[in-house]
Order: C-alpha cells, then sequence, then structure tokens
C-alpha cells in the first residue's frame, strides 16, 4: 500500500466532510460504511479494512466520542477543538472556564506545486545547448551529486541555465514561487555545480547568502550541509561554508563567557546553531573541551562530527580562512561593513568579490525596513571591485520584477524573472485556511485565543517528523506577529502557557494547561467530549503530555 494511495483517500474522506465544515457544523462524522464506501470508490482493488486500519494506525482519521463506528479526519477534528477553545487554567472547572470563540471560518483546496519531471539528463541536455562551451564536463559531475534521483521543474532548469550563463554587466535575478515549490534549489543547485566546477582565487567568499531571520537561516544552512555531506559521500570536493549572526562567537573564550547562547555541560559547549544533521537523530551538537580552538562540533548522541573543513562557526576562523559560502544577516551585513575586521568577508578585495548574493523572502523587505535594508544595499554594492549576480526568492510579491529592481538599485532591464506557469502545475496534498474570531463577552483578550489555539495546533500534529502519519502532517508550528511587543509577550505567556518556568528552562509544577484535556481529567468525560475539551486524539498522538518547546526569533 503505496503512501500515494493513502493521502489520495484522506483527500476524499476531507472533501466530504467540507462542505458542514465550511458552514460553521462542525460535529459531524462519518460511519464505517461511509468510510469504506469511500475507500472502495477511490482504491476498487483495495481492501477497505486493510487500508481503513492503516489510516487509524497513522492517525489520518481517528475514532469519535465512546463509539469506535463513527469517524472523523485529523483535520476535521482540528477544527473542532479550534472552534470550542477555552480559556481553562489548573484548579478550575472546565464548565465555568470563558469560551475565546465567537465565530469561525474554514476553507481547504488542493495544494499547487510545479510538476518536477524534468530528469538530470533533460537537465544537462538543456545547459549544453544553452550554455555552449559555458557548459563543461567539470560542471556535469557536480550537477548529477547534487540531483541524484531526483527531477527538477521546469522553472528550476529555466533558474539553473539563467544562474549558469556568464554575466554581461550588473545583472539580478528574482525567483517567485510558492512555498514548498523549490525555490531554494533552484538557487543552489547552479551555484554549488559552478562553485565546485571553476577555481577562483581564495580569501572572499564566492557567494553570499543573506536572510532576514536567523531562524530561516539555520533551517537552510542545515540543508546546505546536508547537501555538502552527500557530495562528499560521492568523492566530489566539499565547498566550505561559514557562518555570521549574533550566536557566532569571536572565540572559544567568547563562547564560554555565556553571551551569544552557547551553554556549558561536562563535555563542552552546546552549539546554539546547528542540531544533528543527521536524519531521527535528535542530538545536540557539542564542541568537546578536548577540542580546544579547533573548530570541531560532535553530535552527543551518534557521534555525527562537524569539522572547520566544512563549516566555520567562530569569527576568527571567519578571518583566517574565509569559505567559500557565507551565511549572515541583513542586520549583521549592516552592522560589519563599518567593522575593519570582518569588512574583508562582505567587500571581498580589489581583485575577488562576491559572485552570487542572495535575498531570501524578499517581500519581508517592505516599508521602512525595506527602504533601509534597500538603502544598505546600494552602499554595499558600491563598494565592490566587480557586480555580483544578486538573486532575490520570494513567494508572495504582485510585481516581483519592480520590487527587486527599486530594493538592489538595477534597471528593470536589468532584472529576470523566473516563476512557474500556470500549465507546469499539479496538485498535491491539501492547503487548510481556518479563520477564528475571538469572543468578547468573554472578556479574555486574543492573545488568550492565539496561545490556546496554538497549543492545540501543535499537539495535533506528529510528535516527531514522519511520524506516525509518515510525512502528511509535520511536527512544528510557526506563529506570526507584526509587532514586536505582541511577539514577546507572546513568547512569555506562551511559554507560561506550556508549563515552563520564566526562562523555558524548569517546569512548574502543574505542567502545560493542555495537560487538563486528558481524559484522566477529573470531569464528566462524555460532557468534555462533547464540548471539545477532551483532545483525544492528541492523547492517542502522544503529544498531549508531551512538554513542548517554545522559541522565539524577530526580525
Amino acid at each position: 500500500m503505496t503512501d500515494d494511495l493513502v493521502r489520495r483517500i484522506l483527500n476524499e474522506v476531507e472533501r466530504r466532510e467540507l462542505p458542514l465544515l465550511t458552514w460553521g457544523v462542525t460535529d459531524g462524522t462519518l460511519t464505517e460504511a461511509e468510510l469504506e464506501a469511500i475507500i472502495s470508490t477511490t482504491a476498487p482493488n483495495e481492501d477497505p479494512d486493510e487500508i481503513l486500519d492503516e489510516m487509524l494506525q497513522r492517525r489520518l482519521i481517528a475514532s469519535q466520542g465512546l463509539s469506535d463506528k463513527r469517524y472523523r479526519s485529523r483535520m476535521a477534528e482540528t477544527v473542532r477543538l479550534a472552534t470550542t477553545l477555552r480559556q481553562w487554567f489548573h484548579g478550575r472547572p472546565w464548565i465555568t472556564a470563558p469560551e475565546l470563540v465567537s465565530d469561525s471560518r474554514f476553507l481547504s483546496r488542493p495544494r499547487v506545486v510545479p510538476r518536477r519531471d524534468r530528469s538530470t539528463k533533460d537537465l544537462s541536455a538543456a545547459l549544453r545547448e544553452t550554455l555552449g562551451v559555458a557548459w563543461t564536463d567539470k560542471h556535469q559531475g557536480p550537477l548529477d551529486a547534487i540531483l541524484g534521483d531526483r527531477k527538477v521543474s521546469d522553472f528550476q532548469a529555466r533558474a539553473t541555465i539563467r544562474l549558469l550563463k556568464p554575466m554581461a554587466g550588473p545583472q539580478a535575478t528574482m525567483i517567485a514561487a510558492g512555498t514548498g515549490a523549490g525555490k531554494t534549489l533552484s538557487f543552489y543547485l547552479p551555484v554549488l555545480t559552478h562553485l565546485l566546477a571553476t577555481d577562483k582565487p581564495s580569501g572572499t567568499p564566492r557567494v553570499l547568502a543573506i536572510y532576514p531571520r536567523t531562524e530561516l537561516l539555520r533551517d537552510q544552512l542545515r540543508a546546505l550541509l546536508s547537501t555538502i555531506d552527500d557530495l562528499s559521500r560521492g568523492g566530489h570536493r566539499a565547498p566550505t561554508v561559514g557562518v555570521l549572526y549574533g550566536a557566532v562567537p569571536i572565540s572559544r573564550a567568547d563562547a564560554e563567557a555565556g553571551k551569544r547562547g552557547w551553554t556549558r555541560r561536562t563535555a563542552g559547549l552546546v552549539c546554539p546553531i546547528l542540531d544533528c544533521l543527521m536524519p531521527n537523530c535528535t542530538g545536540s551538537l557539542i564542541w568537546s573541551t578536548e577540542a580546544g580552538d579547533s573548530e570541531v562540533l560532535d553530535c552527543d548522541k551518534c557521534g555525527y562530527r562537524i569539522t572547520g573543513d566544512r563549516l566555520h562557526f567562530t569569527r576568527r576562523g571567519l578571518q583566517a580562512n574565509p569559505p567559500e559560502v557565507l551565511f549572515t544577516t541583513t542586520e549583521m551585513l549592516n552592522r560589519q561593513l563599518g567593522s575593519t575586521s570582518m569588512r574583508r568577508l562582505l567587500v571581498g578585495t580589489s581583485k575577488a568579490a562576491p559572485e552570487y548574493i542572495l535575498l531570501d523572502e524578499v517581500h519581508t523587505y517592505s516599508g521602512t525596513h525595506g527602504a533601509q535594508v534597500a538603502n544598505l544595499l546600494r552602499r554595499w554594492r558600491s563598494e565592490l571591485s566587480a557586480p555580483p549576480h544578486i538573486v532575490g526568492l520570494s513567494a508572495t510579491l504582485s510585481d516581483p520584477v519592480g520590487f527587486f529592481a527599486d530594493l538592489v538599485g538595477l534597471p528593470t532591464s536589468g532584472v529576470g524573472l523566473i516563476a512557474p506557469a500556470s500549465y507546469e502545475m499539479q496538485e498535491i496534498g491539501r492547503e487548510y485556511f481556518l479563520a477564528l474570531r475571538g469572543d468578547p463577552a468573554s472578556q479574555a483578550s486574543l492573545l488568550s485565543t492565539t496561545i490556546q489555539t496554538a497549543m492545540l495546533l501543535r499537539r495535533m500534529l506528529d510528535p516527531a517528523p514522519r511520524e506516525p502519519s509518515q510525512g502528511t502532517f509535520g511536527s512544528r508550528v510557526f506563529v506570526f506577529t507584526d509587532d514586536l511587543d505582541v511577539t514577546n509577550r507572546l513568547h512569555s505567556q506562551l511559554e507560561d502557557a506550556e508549563g515552563w518556568q520564566p526562562g523555558g528552562t524548569n517546569r512548574k509544577p502543574g505542567g502545560s494547561l493542555a495537560t487538563l484535556r486528558a481524559s484522566s481529567t477529573s470531569g464528566d468525560t462524555r460532557a468534555r467530549e462533547s464540548a471539545g475539551q477532551l483532545w483525544r486524539l492528541s492523547e492517542e498522538l502522544g503529544t498531549l503530555l508531551r512538554p513542548m518547546r517554545v522559541t522565539r526569533t524577530t526580525s
């Protein structure tokens, strides 16, 4: 039984539930006979009982109430529980807890992403035809190693061709596609191929990747290092990588001072920049005492190691041996342009300058902040000895070419747009939109509704990546606000609601407020079930009683 088949059946189950949910009727269920009919229609050659058992095991659907013969999808159960949220505290009866939601709107639709159907062979042929002598055998090996068995979409192929084409004067490329479409690969595939196929004078980063948020930087750094691991295992040279933002210490002494998020353990210092890169390992990377000043990180669980010839994570290491790829933030770029010690990393020398500049999440550079970043980029570009190819990635822009041209200070004629066409798209999975309106009669703040919603949504996801849904659902919740004060208040209050003492290190005796929704909590189980105050599915997932970490990042 394939994952694709199970997900197609889940799509049909959710479509059956959707009409009632969009009208605000959240207590509907499906009988076993109705589920089996859906399965038989979608997969006539499969055993309905076997598929039903598989979906129950993955917690894609769940039995409801005290009966095992009525069912609801995880999606529908999440919507039901979200619309019945209450501000319930320890030591108080649930029946008197204020209701937090007065109204809701729900929409579910197929998720549309670019079709990935171009093989490495097809892409190589297009590159050879378009680039001519600029495409060599030195490029082919890295390209094959990076892609492996993966295929690319048409817009990724167009981006690869454009970024590998020799530049004629200042040039920029805007890559605009939806979340999960593969924008990151459309940049790093051609850039890594170029780095490994060509030689340039050392002493200056060849690629500068700039991110608006440190959390995004860390995520993309992790992805790139995993790709480099694959290159090394395939016998290819691994480009050196460096990272420069607030958590990067000057030296070991600076990290030991505890000013940059490095915490002490018996074995050494816990790295706040990365966790272990090995799949399914939850270990921390330790800068061991025995390593001294050498830049070496070891996983405390599986022994995975990152050495300084792959990643520079101190500022002295960056200065002594500038990496080929440098990850940084707009804030750090602004600070270090005036630093005599770090300046060479960002502007290069009279003989060498960065060849590619990546600006991720370009749509965040709007308003006053966007104007400040635009001024920063102009100031920085004026000091480079050679024009770099500036590449922007964004998912939501109405005029991507005009916006990017204004941001980087180039005419629109110098900006190329790479975006998937409508005929290149295909439907994969679904996306959900749930709007909740706070209840003014409850006299509770809207922040309380946000806190309870965040607690619920995390507990309706998988407890760990791919388990038990095998990738259908994720295991993290991101909450976005547009105000720094709200961000800070939400962080501290959500941390408190999740049962953490201030600082997020020690647990409060009562634990998370979510534990009140356990079936073992005193009270009428049937009444709580009906009122949405019994989170039975999250109990089955194993997330209800699990301590949830709350972290914060700001842009």
